[in-house]
C-alpha cells in the first residue's frame, strides 16, 4: 500500500513505487483510491471509478536466457585449420525485454581482451579467425545478459571476483540525490578486486549540454581497493525529471553495472542569488 497526502496549497502530488519480486510471482492489479477530510467529515473516491483506472502489473523476476554457449565446449579442441569459423550466440527475455547482452573474450596467454555487444535482435556473431591473436592460445569466454528491470544471467569460466559500489549526492547539504539545476554533485565510485577499467555514462540529454560529463578510468596497475570521486554540476537547461547514470567496472573481460539516480526538481541555484548594492560613499 502506498500513501500520499495533499494539502490545500499543493497543486500536484507525484507518487512513485518500486517492487522486488521473485520468479513466478503472478500478475497483480494496482488502482488508485482517494480520501479527503474536512472538519469532522471524511470523503472517499468512488470505488467503481477507482477500479476503472487500475493498471495490471506483470512482474519479471526471471533473468534472460542465453543460447549458443554450449558450443563453446568445442573451443578446447577447436580446429583452426580453417581461416574463419563463425559462432552465433543469442539472448532473449520474455518479460521486461533484453537490455544488454555482451560476450567477453580474454586470452590468458597474451592478455588480449575484447567485448562483443549484441545487435538489435539480441545476437552476437563471433568470427574466430586464426590470424587474430585474440583467438590463438588459451581463451576464456564469458557472457552477461541483463533485462530492463535488472535481472542478470552471467555465464563464464571465471567468477565475478570484484565489487562495485556507487553513491551520487549533492555537494552541499543535505547530501541526497535530489538536485536543483546548477547544483554541484558528487559521484563516488568504490571498487575492490583489482578492477581494470571504469566507465561513467551520463544520460544523452545531459551529455548534449555538457559533453565532458562522461568519464573513463583505466588502470595500468590495478589496485586491490580503489575510490574515484567525480565532481560536476547539473547542467543548465536540462529537463526536471529523474535521470539514471550508468557506471560499469571491468575485470578480466567481465563487467559489473551500477545505476545511481539523480532527481532534478523545479528551481535553480540561480534563484538563490541576491543582488546587493553597497554604498561606500
Amino acid at each position: 500500500i502506498a500513501l500520499a497526502e495533499r494539502n490545500r496549497h499543493a497543486i500536484q502530488v507525484a507518487l512513485g513505487q518500486k517492487f522486488t519480486v521473485e520468479a513466478g510471482t503472478p500478475a497483480f492489479e494496482i488502482y488508485p483510491q482517494a480520501q479527503a477530510g474536512f472538519k469532522d467529515k471524511t470523503y472517499y473516491s468512488v470505488g467503481e471509478q477507482d477500479f476503472m483506472n487500475g493498471i495490471v502489473m506483470i512482474p519479471d523476476g526471471t533473468a534472460p536466457v542465453i543460447e549458443g554457449l554450449e558450443k563453446l565446449a568445442e573451443f578446447d579442441i577447436l580446429d583452426m585449420t580453417e581461416q574463419t569459423k563463425s559462432l552465433e550466440l543469442s539472448a532473449g527475455d520474455d518479460g521486461s525485454g533484453l537490455e544488454e547482452f555482451t560476450i567477453y573474450i580474454s586470452n590468458r596467454d597474451n592478455h588480449m581482451q575484447e567485448a562483443f555487444a549484441c545487435d538489435a535482435d539480441g545476437k552476437v556473431m563471433l568470427n574466430i579467425d586464426k590470424d587474430n591473436p585474440l583467438f590463438v592460445g588459451e581463451i576464456a569466454i564469458s557472457a552477461i545478459a541483463v533485462d530492463r528491470v535488472g535481472n542478470a544471467n552471467v555465464i563464464g569460466e571465471d567468477g565475478l571476483t570484484f565489487t562495485l559500489e556507487t553513491n551520487l549526492c549533492r555537494e552541499r547539504n543535505p547530501a541526497e540525490n535530489i538536485f536543483k539545476i546548477g547544483d554541484g554533485a558528487v559521484l563516488t565510485i568504490q571498487t575492490s578486486g583489482y578492477v581494470e577499467r571504469i566507465e561513467v555514462i551520463f544520460p544523452e540529454e545531459l551529455v548534449a549540454v555538457m559533453p565532458e560529463l562522461n568519464q573513463v578510468y583505466e588502470y595500468e596497475y590495478p589496485y586491490l581497493r580503489n575510490t574515484e570521486t567525480l565532481y560536476f554540476n547539473i547542467p543548465l537547461g536540462v529537463s526536471e525529471k529523474e535521470y539514471e547514470v550508468i557506471v560499469k567496472a571491468y575485470k578480466n573481460g567481465q563487467m559489473l553495472v551500477s545505476k545511481p539516480t539523480m532527481v532534478i526538481v523545479e528551481g535553480s541555484v540561480l534563484d538563490e542569488l541576491r543582488t546587493r548594492i553597497r554604498n561606500n560613499g
